[in-house]
């Protein structure tokens, strides 16, 4: 059966709702991205289209949220959400939606489209692999690259860290009075131990200066069970090169005393520490936001 890919207009606010009641029957959200979306107001999220069946009727949907890179600051997007209804899988509307959504991305410079990767889910595999993605194994992701040179970044084998080497360069540093250690729970629960409140911010409180949009205050006893990382030094990586989310962290006087990044929802930046570290419980983490209204895009989903 043929398949219609077109980006999405008004006149698809009801098809468009639909779809996205399917997708995520979780949120409570809709209405309110799509009206960021129509007012030009999301910029995290810049690309919707539908896919039409023979009979003019929306049966897929995908959007894309979007990143940029650290180094050369070059957009990359997110599969937020990419989804056909159940009668009408298997028929091309997928492969349609991501072929649209690559030439989309392509033609704005982006390096690549990524989607998440939940190794136990065989059939996620088969259809991603079905319709051109790759898997990055290192990253956790499936990924459909347009740039050459970040494809070779992303792609390189990780390799366990020597920790050893990694703490004499940290004895090092210290030496110097710039010493910064290995992630730890320690350290973040110290921070918590001081922090009276905690705002929530999109990434654009990175910028110089900060244009940040998002400003969602958290109770400590929301975010304390969340902002758990996994110590085992073989999963921490290198520094965050994209960031949607920034934590801050405030005392009693409302003085910032830390400021934290958070990529995909699962990997936590600090510039106190040599690396960064993953979250023991991303979902959880992201469910907490979610509850609150923080939009996928901004989760990096």
């Amino acid at each position: 059966m043929s398949s219609f890919v077109r980006d999405v207009v008004r006149a698809d606010a009801a098809a468009w709702l639909r779809l996205r009641r399917q997708a995520e029957p979780e949120s409570e959200h809709h209405r309110k991205i799509m009206k960021w979306y129509f007012a030009g107001e999301s910029p995290g999220r810049p690309y919707v289209s539908i896919a039409l069946d023979g009979t003019g009727t929306a049966v897929g949907l995908v959007e894309l949220s979007q990143w940029y890179t650290a180094n050369t600051n070059q957009p990359g997007y997110y599969m937020g959400i990419w989804y056909v209804e159940p009668h009408a899988r298997r028929q091309g509307h997928g492969r349609a939606l991501v072929r649209h959504a690559s030439d989309w991305a392509r033609c704005r410079g982006g390096v690549a489209i990524n989607d998440y990767w939940y190794r136990d889910d065989e059939e996620q595999l088969a259809i991603h692999l079905a319709v051109g993605f790759t898997v990055n194994e290192r990253r956790r992701e499936f990924s459909i690259y347009f740039d050459e040179a970040w494809k070779e970044r992303n792609s390189r084998p990780w390799q366990r860290l020597n920790v050893d080497r990694l703490r004499a360069h940290d004895a090092l540093e210290s030496l110097r009075g710039v010493a910064r250690p290995l992630p730890s729970q320690a350290s973040i629960d110290e921070v918590l131990s001081r922090t009276s409140f905690v705002r929530v911010r999109d990434s654009m409180i990175f910028r110089d200066p900060p244009r940040a949009t998002l400003d969602l205050r958290l109770e400590l006893p929301e975010i304390m069970p969340v902002l758990r990382i996994d110590e085992d030094a073989a999963s921490f990586e290198g520094f965050i090169d994209t960031a949607e989310i920034g934590l801050e962290f405030f005392d009693d006087a409302g003085h910032r005393i830390a400021l934290m990044a958070i990529h995909c929802g699962t990997r936590v930046g600090w510039d106190a520490w040599l690396l960064q570290a993953r979250l023991v419980d991303g979902r959880a983490f992201r469910n907490t936001l979610r509850r609150h209204g923080v939009a996928n895009e901004l989760l990096g989903i």
